[in-house]
C-alpha cells in the first residue's frame, strides 16, 4: 500500500482514445452534478413560489390568473401551478447551475470540496493502472526470459 501512496503523483501514459474516455467521465460527472444543483435550485423555487405567492398578487403581476398547469392542496389550501412561475423557476435554475458550473471548475475551494473524492478516486486509479502494467510488463519480462532459457 505504501508502494500505492508514492505512485500516485505518476502521470500515466494514455492512449488519445484512453484520454478520450478519462475526460468523458470527468465531463459527465460535472454535468450530472451541475443537473442536480439546478434541479434542486429549480424544485426549491417552484416550492417557494406556490407557498409564498398568492393568486390576489398572481393577478396583480399578470393581470389574469396565469396559465394553469396543474394544482396542488398544500396545508388544507389548493395552490395553483402556472406556466409563468414553472418559466421563472426554470430560468432562475439555469442561471444557478450555469454559475456553479462555473465556481466549481475555477474556484479551488469548490473544487476540492465537490470534486476531491473524484479527483482521488481518479489519482488512485491511475496509480493501480501503473502498478498493473508495472507488474504486466515484469511478468511478459519473467516469461521471456523462462522461454529463452527453455529453448537453450
Amino acid at each position: 500500500m505504501q508502494e500505492l501512496a508514492e505512485r500516485e503523483n505518476v502521470q500515466p501514459d494514455l492512449s488519445r482514445r484512453q484520454r478520450l474516455n478519462v475526460g468523458l467521465v470527468m465531463f459527465v460527472s460535472y454535468s450530472l452534478q451541475t443537473l442536480v444543483v439546478a434541479l434542486a435550485v429549480g424544485l426549491f423555487f417552484v416550492c417557494f413560489g406556490l407557498l409564498t405567492i398568492p393568486d390576489s398578487l398572481i393577478v396583480t403581476w399578470l393581470g389574469d390568473h396565469g396559465d394553469a398547469v396543474g394544482s396542488v392542496v398544500l396545508f388544507g389550501h389548493e395552490t395553483v401551478i402556472t406556466d409563468q412561475l414553472l418559466r421563472v423557476s426554470t430560468a432562475i435554475a439555469s442561471f444557478s447551475g450555469l454559475y456553479y458550473a462555473i465556481a466549481m471548475l475555477t474556484d479551488v475551494t469548490y473544487r476540492g470540496e465537490f470534486l476531491g473524492g473524484f479527483d482521488r478516486s481518479m489519482h488512485k486509479t491511475f496509480a493501480l493502472r501503473a502498478e498493473y502494467l508495472a507488474a504486466r510488463a515484469g511478468s511478459s519480462t519473467r516469461a521471456a526470459a523462462h522461454q529463452h532459457a527453455v529453448a537453450r
